[in-house]
């Protein structure tokens, strides 16, 4: 049973923080965002992913450790009650559900060093744990989380200029003019072959075709002579 009990201790499960702690500070950083703009439990609710009631009892803890006022009326609700660069994320924390420390070994395992060595251990991770919550402040998440979120090529300017929208309406693609083809030069044939005095009788002249008639086997040019 002492076995047990130590570990119960020891044992921080897949989660450092509770569920209670965690829904604490999504509540914080909602109305971090909205600062000076009170919200409303339901609104807070659906934007947080917190269920409603239970988003009730953590504003109720948060309003009563002075973190957060609450407005009634129309347009009212809850709101910091502090600037988000004086809450720290360990006030959050322990105002809802402080994170346990492990102060002494229990009683009868102080035989077991290697136990002792964990406890050692455990407790400087814990130091540690506290001193980063401490010194984290909400108005650094909400800093940090505009760092981290990305932007499209599109809203990315480039360095060192100022992007404008522009009012230049869109132009046409542009379409290259057909180019036509060169002319083709004119042959060009020897004085030989266009002189008539240079032909013998009978051979043909260019453009000039044999055919055969119905005659027996005499040709007859066809075409002028």
């Amino acid at each position: 049973m002492q076995v047990s009990s130590f570990s119960s201790q020891i044992y921080l499960g897949p989660h450092m923080l509770s569920k209670t702690a965690e829904y604490a500070l999504r509540a914080v950083v909602s109305m971090a965002s909205q600062y000076g703009k009170p919200q409303a439990a339901d609104r807070m609710a659906k934007h947080t992913k917190v269920p409603r009631r239970y988003l009730t009892r953590v504003l109720q803890d948060l309003a009563a450790s002075g973190l957060v006022r609450s407005r009634p009326g129309p347009g009212g609700g809850y709101e910091l009650n502090r600037p988000t660069d004086e809450i720290t994320v360990l006030q959050v924390i322990n105002t809802v559900s402080p994170l346990r420390r492990i102060d002494s070994c229990t009683d009868g395992l102080e035989q077991f060093q290697e136990m002792r060595s964990l406890h050692n251990e455990l407790d400087r991770a814990f130091s540690a744990t506290e001193a980063t919550f401490a010194a984290l402040t909400i108005q650094s998440l909400l800093e940090n989380n505009r760092l981290l979120t990305p932007r499209t090529p599109a809203e990315t300017p480039a360095a060192g200029v100022v992007s404008t929208p522009s009012t230049t309406a869109a132009q046409p693609a542009y379409v290259p003019a057909p180019v036509s083809a060169p002319p083709m030069p004119t042959p060009t044939y020897p004085a030989s072959m266009t002189s008539h005095t240079a032909q013998k009788p009978g051979t043909p002249r260019m453009g000039q075709v044999f055919s055969r008639s119905n005659y027996g086997d005499r040709s007859f040019l066809k075409g002028s002579e």
